[in-house]
């Protein structure tokens, strides 16, 4: 964790990017542009100006809470929560190991069928187990899974189906070429804890739809100023947005404001 690190520019520059990557992910519906923009480069001058600083003693990082049950992954603290447990700061890595270093376990390719986007994905549940889901993006499609008695014969599976959707012209699509589908709801101020509990079962909701029809992912969501949103990235805007207004409307989210395109 280079946060906890006794080298003080390094700390400060870690917290720095921490502060960037939340900034990044505000919606616009919370900062423009602009004022996005006008918040990153302040956070980068006071860290150029801080990193340089370094005070004549740097006190050590204090005892790390960490919380663990929640299915969103583990969190950090530097003082007791609710529900976290203390552990020793040299017991947490430093880093987490890169992708190179991961065994590859979730593919999802795509390729337009007669003026239609079609997917092709696999995943590995656990090391012995391969799901293939396929079909048009829009539908649930078909789904089959394959069981073994070892991880290798799995894994060779899992590369040889991508290789078969590869020399069919499968292809991934970069996040930067997914649109940005947001669902809306009004809320009073800044909204209430039952309001934080929905939109938390919102976001479960639509990552599941949106995964199993093959369109793409949750991205996250954001409540204040009247609001809350959740949004997903998504590979067709307009199929996503139809199927899940279709969803929506026959679900408890009925209530729904509106759903849109960010920019």
């Amino acid at each position: 964790m280079e946060f906890a690190s006794a080298d003080w520019s390094i700390r400060v520059i870690a917290y720095a990017k921490a502060v960037e990557e939340a900034v990044s992910r505000v919606p616009q519906t919370r900062l423009t542009a602009g004022e996005r923009e006008t918040l990153l480069g302040s956070v980068r001058q006071a860290c150029a100006e801080v990193a340089l600083q370094p005070p004549q003693q740097v006190s050590a990082v204090g005892p790390v809470y960490v919380k663990t049950e929640d299915a969103t992954g583990p969190s950090f603290s530097f003082a007791p929560q609710p529900g976290m447990t203390r552990v020793a700061l040299e017991d947490i890595p430093n880093h987490q190991p890169s992708h190179a270093n991961q065994e590859e376990s979730l593919f999802k390719l795509y390729k337009k069928i007669e003026d239609a986007l079609h997917y092709r994905e696999a995943w590995l549940p656990d090391d012995r187990t391969v799901v293939e889901h396929w079909g048009r993006c829009g539908d649930r499609g078909e789904t089959r899974e394959h069981r073994f008695d070892d991880a290798t014969t799995a894994q060779d599976t899992y590369i040889h189906l991508k290789r078969i959707a590869r020399d069919e012209g499968f292809r991934a699509i970069s996040d930067s070429k997914h649109a940005k589908l947001v669902v809306e709801f009004l809320t009073s101020g800044m909204g209430s804890h039952g309001d934080l509990q929905r939109r938390r079962a919102l976001e479960e909701f639509l990552d599941e739809l949106v995964g199993w029809l093959g369109l793409g992912h949750l991205d996250g969501g954001s409540s204040g100023s009247g609001t809350m949103e959740a949004m997903c990235h998504v590979v067709d805007f307009k199929v996503a947005k139809a199927a899940v207004e279709q969803a929506l409307r026959s679900s408890s989210f009925s209530d729904f404001q509106r759903i849109y395109r960010e920019k």
